[in-house]
């Protein structure tokens, strides 16, 4: 992993502990391929749309409708990967 994915991998995790008062002890490496929906984070749908607005703002981002198909935006990961992929000045590695 290279270090800007990191980066915004330790951002999400620290709005997930701080907004949502995710445990630290929930949010290791096993768990960034988990489902947010499920445990151990048990985030209701209204929690999760707060958590897409949250990082929307944060990073400056509009996140493409397209990731919502699918479950795109289920895991940690994968929203790391979307803030990577949406925004230009991520992709172009412009974010500190």
């Amino acid at each position: 992993m290279d270090v800007q994915t990191n980066s915004i991998r330790n951002i999400v995790l620290d709005v997930l502990h701080s907004k949502f008062a995710v445990p630290i002890s929930t949010l290791g490496a096993d768990s960034w391929n988990m489902p947010l929906t499920g445990m151990p984070f048990a985030m209701n749908a209204v929690r999760m749309v707060y958590l897409f607005f949250e990082l929307e703002k944060v990073f400056c981002v509009r996140i493409s409708e397209h990731y919502l198909d699918n479950y795109g935006l289920i895991t940690i990961n994968k929203f790391v990967d979307a803030v990577i992929k949406c925004n230009p000045c991520v992709a172009l590695g412009r974010f500190d």
